[in-house]
């Protein structure tokens, strides 16, 4: 049975097991994590996290100078506990697909097509050609001679 959580949703959800976090704390989290999104599509994940009771909203409020702010706060549920673990229990029993199965066409399908052996050699030579391109790209940039 498919997990009642999208990704995005077990991202947040697992966020929150340190404990309670503000909104903009778990904003800035998710952008490190690489989660690109608006104001707006951030309120909209937490309203539907609240809706199903995965997630506890509270609002505190502090004063910053001579105005008063005021934050919301979230705290994951037991439910919402119960629902992350069951999305990871999923995800973890899958069993990856068959070399067979992946298309040659795309880069892990070409790998997926090679021999351990030359896989790694694939590897190595793609490294080293990386490494190539940098250091000449290093080398060109002359540092500025002092007087």
């Amino acid at each position: 049975m498919l997990p009642n959580l999208t990704p995005l949703q077990y991202l947040t959800l697992h966020l929150l097991f340190v404990g309670p976090r503000t909104g903009r704390q778990l904003r800035v989290a998710l952008r490190a994590m690489g989660v690109r999104h608006s104001n707006a599509a951030f309120s909209k994940l937490m309203t539907r996290l609240i809706a199903g009771n995965l997630v506890d909203p509270s609002v505190a409020a502090r004063s910053t100078g001579d105005r008063m702010v005021h934050e919301n706060h979230f705290e994951i549920t037991d439910l919402g506990v119960y629902d992350w673990m069951a999305a990871r229990k999923f995800y973890l029993n899958l069993a990856p697909p068959s070399a067979d199965l992946v298309p040659i066409g795309t880069e892990s399908g070409a790998m997926a097509a090679y021999d351990e052996k030359t896989r790694q050699r694939v590897i190595r030579n793609r490294f080293a050609r990386a490494f190539k391109r940098l250091a000449r790209g290093m080398l060109k940039k002359r540092l500025p001679h002092s007087k």
